[in-house]
């Protein structure tokens, strides 16, 4: 059992392009997808080298299709990080934590989504100057969306448009010493 673990977790981005350029008609995202489901057969089978029946194999995982979303998300470079600051999303997010976004379709946000967009302050002393703002979606109509962060006792003050629109917050590391134990 040990030996084919050890044979199957050394799959590497080099092997993965020999392989690319072995089989050119094949592109890096297909031949990658091959890999994972050779990888994932493979230790379906070491499992069943137990005795077992594999009828509980996996029944951990809800969705198995979200593994290759997200393996497609890491091929094609889409995700972006950005370090938080200010406390309007606490506690969800916290300064210093570095949240990951994805670009996606402006019409597919919903409420509750947190979304990356830019803002130019239009009044006061930072007049004419542009943010980067990570708040929640409340409110969603035909031509923008609306936001608040979490922390804030009221929405803000102008709709986010496709314009403005840079992400979808998908996930969060939390880098900040205060978010230990939450």
């Amino acid at each position: 059992m040990g030996p084919h673990v050890r044979i199957t977790a050394r799959i590497t981005w080099k092997r993965v392009n020999i392989l690319a350029k072995k089989y050119k008609s094949m592109d890096r995202y297909h031949l990658a997808i091959c890999t994972l489901a050779i990888f994932l057969l493979g230790a379906w089978i070491v499992g069943l080298g137990d005795g077992s029946t594999g009828e509980n194999l996996g029944e951990n995982i809800v969705d198995w299709s979200d593994i290759f979303r997200g393996y497609r998300t890491y091929l094609d470079n889409s995700i972006s990080p950005a370090m938080t600051s200010g406390t309007s999303m606490a506690p969800a997010l916290r300064t210093g934590d570095t949240v990951l976004w994805v670009k996606v379709p402006f019409e597919n946000l919903t409420v509750g989504d947190i979304i990356i967009y830019r803002h130019t302050a239009t009044a006061g002393e930072n007049r004419g100057q542009t943010f980067i703002v990570i708040h929640r979606v409340i409110n969603v109509i035909e031509d923008g969306v609306f936001t608040k962060g979490d922390n804030m006792a009221s929405p803000d003050a102008y709709k986010v448009t496709p314009g403005d629109f840079m992400g979808l917050v998908r996930g969060v590391l939390f880098t900040s010493s205060k978010s230990w134990g939450r």
